[in-house]
């Protein structure tokens, strides 16, 4: 029985989002010490939606949503 229990944690952390962070003296102190930095990424407002929508494409739900056609929008009028 832990087997599957610990089976589905490891998928549930594994399909977890992460999101970036700034950590700006790590990365000094990296490049002072002439380490290699593995992974740099942009912390803007459109990778942020880029990322998500990745996520979203991974579990399956882009598909879902791709799918959807909203109904056409009636303009209301206002009695006023």
């Amino acid at each position: 029985m832990y087997i599957i229990k610990n089976a589905s944690e490891t998928i549930f952390q594994r399909r977890t989002w992460h999101t970036a962070k700034r950590d700006q003296a790590v990365i000094a102190e990296e490049l002072a010490n002439e380490q290699e930095i593995h992974e740099v990424y942009g912390l803007g407002d459109a990778s942020l939606f880029d990322d998500f929508f990745c996520f979203l494409r991974e579990l399956g739900i882009m598909k879902i949503i791709e799918q959807l056609a909203p109904r056409p929008h009636r303009k209301r009028q206002s009695p006023v």
